[in-house]
């Protein structure tokens, strides 16, 4: 009583939210594109339970429910209330969305309710003609079996019915009761009761519909199996009459199964006559036994379909590799060889192999593709990219062999206007002055792309070895000493240590602080520059640190990228090529360390270099003065402590 009570008002809820519609109307294509025409509605319908609810597992719909007008897969949806489990024959009231997947139409239920119990419908006979009508409804159907197979989602049986069209008896893996076709082999006449599924347009089950039995009592063999042929005749021996009745019947029996056999076949040979692939099969020692048209076009065989030989149709020169593809294909059952055939010599394909059994005799089916264009297009790639290394390296060789012809030159040019400003007047000095200034900052553009060029070509990593790398700083400070003191800036090195000993290379890491301070006190027109030091057992840390410009955020993404500065162009306020930090990047990544950057448009700019500090021995490191307690400034005047 209490179940009833709220079932009647479960029914009631519903119906209030939309009006019930038969299952036919909601499923009408007045259009004819095969999707109904109340696709995303949310509509209410009532149907028998084909099914219990989850009979088939994981897979297709959990439900399947029918009026007398139509039928309709059911899925739930996350809010639906599904906490029961629906029995075949309940009459249930649902309301949801109308979705359509995979080519079918299913409900997608909202609200779920029960309004009691009816025997199942009686099976529709499925009529090929019209097949679309049966999609979720109870339908039985009878053939002759023509094969099976096995996917990931089950098992599937292809029956041939009397007018030579397909049905697939599909039972789901994992389904609720289970469904097994290892008793039916290929000839035998069945009898199928169940939901008719999708309909399936695609190659190899055109026009054919799927079919889900629920159990094994809906899939029954009908006819006359092979026992009850012996049975017969040994009953013809006592009945003559009898027997010559009987006699006739299985001929016509034998001549309609026979018949549905070659048509079966026939459709397959379709299939494989119009690929747009050569299809071959073949013996181990590459005679041909059948081929589509593609296939007897390039292997030579005639109109009557005569079978050649694969090792006869392949030009001269790929002999020996047609050989060795049928000696890797008996010896490992697969084989993929590019070939040539003498009728299409111009023609590269690839033929793939692999070795089937067919009833105890091994043949090889062999499918051959067109692939000159897909060859031709990847040795143009492999050919494009050793000509752009080829370009890179001469490009490498060049820059690097013209250092010392155009460096010796400039050298002279430097060293004799260094000579003239002691021999020229007061007037002509300005111009000494400048033929000079020029000079330097042309070998200066010069060494940085020569540097750039010879770390691109560079052909093995730096060598590293035992140096003190306070000491390296302190030689580029005194260095870059003088630089600062025209700017008037002052130029400060600060660290806890009285030495770092380390191992590593110390040209590149003098490179890098050359090039970090000699940017710093060059975008810096007052303050100071810090160049901080600092270290443990496993790296050492260089901070370059000044109070410039500064680096806009925009540029930011940009500042280790060869010859891009942030003032560019005639009207740019630094001179430079845009090198310094591209090869100063270069030798830190080649040390194997990271070097980032901290910049603030107006408040300055601090580039920190992380490196390996490499073996350093006990001893060095127990000397390396650590405890002490305050930092040694540089003043303006360069007090190296």
């Amino acid at each position: 009583m209490t179940r009833s009570i709220g079932t009647a008002l479960i029914v009631l809820v519903a119906s209030a939210v939309a009006a019930q519609v038969p299952i036919g109307d909601v499923l009408a294509d007045s259009n004819g594109d095969g999707i109904p025409d109340r696709l995303g509605e949310v509509v209410t319908v009532e149907g028998v339970a084909l099914v219990d609810e989850g009979h088939f597992g994981d897979y297709g719909a959990p439900l399947f429910v029918q009026d007398e007008t139509g039928g309709l897969a059911v899925r739930f949806g996350a809010d639906a209330d599904a906490s029961r489990q629906t029995v075949a024959g309940d009459v249930v009231q649902m309301t949801g969305t109308l979705r359509f997947r995979a080519g079918a139409a299913s409900l997608e239920v909202a609200e779920y309710a029960l309004a009691g119990s009816a025997p199942l419908p009686e099976p529709s006979l499925y009529d090929p003609a019209d097949p679309d009508t049966y999609e979720g409804q109870l339908v039985e159907a009878t053939g002759t079996v023509v094969g099976r197979s096995r996917v990931t989602a089950g098992d599937a049986l292809m029956v041939s019915l009397d007018d030579l069209s397909l049905v697939v008896v599909f039972a789901f893996r994992g389904q609720r009761n289970a469904v097994s076709y290892e008793s039916l082999e290929a000839g035998d006449r069945v009898q199928v009761v169940g939901i008719a599924g999708q309909f399936d347009r695609t190659a190899p089950y055109l026009d054919s519909r799927q079919i889900y039995p629920r159990s094994q009592r809906d899939l029954r063999v009908v006819g006359v199996s092979t026992a009850q042929y012996r049975l017969v005749a040994l009953g013809a021996l006592v009945l003559v009459v009898l027997a010559v009745a009987l006699a006739l019947w299985f001929r016509v029996q034998v001549r309609r199964r026979v018949h549905a056999l070659q048509a079966s076949e026939a459709r397959f040979d379709a299939f494989v006559e119009r690929a747009s692939d050569a299809v071959f099969v073949h013996g181990p020692s590459g005679a041909v036994l059948r081929a589509n048209g593609v296939a007897r076009k390039i292997l030579g065989s005639d109109t009557d379909g005569a079978p050649t030989s694969l090792l006869d149709a392949v030009v001269e020169d790929d002999y020996d590799a047609a050989f060795a593809h049928l000696v890797m294909l008996r010896g490992t059952g697969h084989a993929r060889t590019d070939l040539r055939f003498q009728r299409d010599g111009r023609q590269l394909y690839e033929v793939e192999s692999r070795v089937v059994d067919v009833e105890g005799e091994r043949h090889a089916l062999s499918l051959g593709r067109s692939v000159s264009a897909r060859r031709a297009f990847e040795r143009g790639l492999v050919e494009a990219r050793q000509r752009a290394e080829a370009a890179t390296r001469a490009k490498d060789t060049f820059l690097a062999n013209m250092s010392h012809e155009i460096r010796t030159p400039l050298t002279a040019v430097i060293g004799f206007a260094e000579l003239l400003l002691d021999d020229v007047t007061d007037d002509q000095r300005d111009l000494v002055t400048a033929i000079e200034k020029g000079g330097r900052r042309l070998l200066s553009t010069l060494n940085s792309v020569l540097d750039l060029a010879a770390l691109d070509a560079r052909p093995e990593p730096l060598s590293p070895a035992p140096a003190d790398v306070l000491e390296e700083v302190r030689e580029v400070g005194r260095l870059l000493q003088p630089l600062a003191s025209r700017k008037g800036l002052d130029l400060t090195i600060e660290t806890l240590h009285t030495s770092l000993p380390a191992t590593l290379d110390v040209d590149a890491l003098g490179r890098v602080l050359t090039n970090l301070a000699g940017n710093a006190i060059k975008f810096t027109r007052e303050g100071r520059v810090t160049i901080s030091v600092d270290g443990d057992g496993q790296t050492i840390v260089l901070r370059v640190s000044d109070t410039g410009v500064g680096i806009s955020e925009a540029f930011l993404p940009n500042l280790f990228t060869a010859f891009r500065q942030q003032s560019e162009g005639i009207g740019r306020s630094h001179e430079g090529t845009g090198l310094g930090l591209t090869i100063s990047e270069r030798l830190v990544h080649l040390m194997g360390g990271t070097i980032t950057v901290d910049s603030e448009v107006g408040v300055g700019t601090t580039f920190t270099v992380t490196v390996p500090r490499g073996e350093v021995p006990v001893a060095a490191l127990l000397a390396d003065g650590q405890t002490a307690a305050t930092a040694s400034p540089m003043a303006s005047g360069m007090a190296v402590s």
